[in-house]
């Protein structure tokens, strides 16, 4: 539902969450909508030394960048996919 009702309409996008479900929302999308997504967003110091994703299907490289980077244009539409109650108030400032 979510390639059909928004993915397949879009040029680009980013998922917030570098973990295991940001990683699993990404390659569970079809080839051509893996293809749209310009970066992973991330708070974890780890994952954003770690030099980001590398997709091997496609191989390509998708970047983990800073989740302050989700009000830069280039970013948006972010797709979010983290767990709920992780981190205090972090629904609230969605």
């Amino acid at each position: 539902e979510l390639e059909a009702g928004l993915v397949d309409h879009i040029n680009s996008f980013s998922i917030w969450s570098a973990g295991r479900d940001g990683k699993r929302l990404y390659r569970s999308l079809a080839p051509t909508n893996r293809a749209k997504v310009v970066a992973f967003l991330d708070v974890d110091v780890k994952k954003l030394s770690g030099g980001g994703y590398f997709d091997r299907e496609r191989s390509v490289h998708v970047p983990i960048v800073d989740w302050t980077c989700a009000g830069e244009p280039h970013f948006q539409p972010t797709v979010v996919c983290v767990k709920s109650n992780l981190h205090a108030g972090f629904e609230e400032n969605l």
